[in-house]
């Protein structure tokens, strides 16, 4: 079956941030009704996170909402911010490639990707990509990295979320709490 979660990435939180930007992620989900404490939520990939569950704003179109006697495996939101370098990367695993321009939708380079995401991680300095059709100039952050790759200190990782939630979740952190956010889709 494999794991799928979803991987909205805050871009903007640095180190000496991602703690206080973590709590502040967190409280703004929940004051919104979008995520609610659950004591039986885990993450067994995040598993020294606080795990949520929808809170009552997406139980309707997130799934199909009943109390669940046992620990919540599935439909969860865990705000997370990575202690361990290695855990700053956030993949699509499997299909992890190049990002496609935000312009004109062609990927990037594949070498030129991973040579920037390397030095990204190596460096925590976002690179700017440069799009070999259209000749647009970003942030490597800033394309659309669906498929792809980033490296950030705090995420909101969701497991089960439809298609509707992703798209609002990407609103509600670009616009209403405001920011600098990547989609990354897990697909392991």
């Amino acid at each position: 079956m494999g794991d799928h979660r979803q991987q909205f990435v805050d871009l903007d939180a640095t180190e000496n941030t991602a703690e206080q930007r973590a709590y502040e992620v967190r409280e703004f989900l929940r004051s919104r009704g979008l995520a609610e404490p659950d004591e039986r939520a885990v993450d067994e990939r995040w598993s020294d996170a606080i795990v949520d569950r929808p809170g009552p704003v997406w139980q309707s179109p997130w799934f199909d909402y009943g109390p669940d006697p046992g620990p919540s495996r599935r439909n969860t939101i865990a705000v997370v911010s990575p202690t361990d370098v290695f855990d700053r990367m956030f993949l699509a695993m499997d299909s992890t490639g190049p990002p496609s321009c935000h312009t004109c939708g062609e990927d990037f380079d594949e070498d030129a990707f991973w040579s920037s995401l390397k030095g990204w991680y190596e460096t925590g300095r976002e690179p700017v990509l440069s799009c070999a059709s259209c000749g647009e100039l970003g942030l490597m952050g800033d394309q659309d990295t669906t498929g792809s790759a980033v490296v950030g200190r705090v995420a909101v990782v969701t497991d089960g979320a439809t298609r509707e939630v992703i798209s609002e979740m990407l609103r509600v952190l670009r616009s209403d709490l405001g920011g600098r956010w990547a989609y990354v889709q897990l697909m392991d």
